[in-house]
């Protein structure tokens, strides 16, 4: 199983012009009986806009994405 750092590094790789300045924030997600997930999230964007942009660019590009609401 791949390390969640070695899965960001492959994800800046892939995405290098969408990527390489960002710093991942690594989240659990536990969806009960589906189990727990670890999601890998790009923070420090500066608005919703720009996230929604990010992520869409990375759609196009096959990687999925969303966004979500940054929690303090």
């Amino acid at each position: 199983e791949m390390c969640i750092r070695d899965r960001w590094k492959k994800l800046q790789t892939k995405h290098s012009g969408l990527l390489s300045d960002s710093d991942p924030l690594v989240v659990e997600a536990d969806l009960g009986d589906r189990g727990i997930f670890y999601r890998l999230r790009v923070h420090k964007i500066n608005s919703k806009k720009s996230a929604a942009r990010l992520c869409s660019r990375l759609k196009r590009r096959g990687t999925s994405c969303f966004v979500s609401r940054a929690r303090s």
